[in-house]
């Protein structure tokens, strides 16, 4: 598992450099606004003068919309016009299913098998007492 410090360094680095908030333009039209005096300046009163408003500039020009292709009206959202995938067989009816199930079972069995049969008894002859002598 990869640490969360370098995944998320990873995808910030991914991701770019953060834009910087764009500065609000200021007002065109400040009317009788008083501004605040500065530290470097003296503060000097405003009198108020009758200026004629200068003209607004014309609106910059719009792009028109424009479909880049015909729009065909009939046709089918995505979601219907996708290929339907064919319906899957539920997994009990699915060869493999059984081949690894039976193959479990079989398996088992085997082992319950070998795991509980008692050992060979050692050949001690076939008369008392049961002893074969060594040569």
């Amino acid at each position: 598992m990869t640490p969360a410090p370098l995944v998320l360094a990873a995808a910030l680095l991914a991701w770019g450099p953060v834009r910087p908030a764009p500065e609000p333009a200021p007002p065109d039209d400040v009317g009788d606004a008083v501004v605040a005096p500065s530290d470097s300046a003296p503060a000097v009163p405003e009198t108020p003068a009758k200026v004629s408003p200068a003209p607004a500039p014309p609106p910059a020009p719009r792009a028109a919309i424009i479909a880049k292709a015909p729009l065909d009206v009939r046709a089918r959202p995505a979601l219907v016009a996708a290929p339907q995938p064919t319906p899957r067989q539920p997994l009990r009816k699915q060869w493999p299913f059984w081949a690894l199930a039976g193959g479990a079972v079989v398996g088992m069995v085997i082992a319950t098998y070998v795991a509980t049969r008692p050992e060979p008894q050692a050949y001690r002859g076939n008369a008392p007492p049961y002893y074969i002598p060594f040569p």
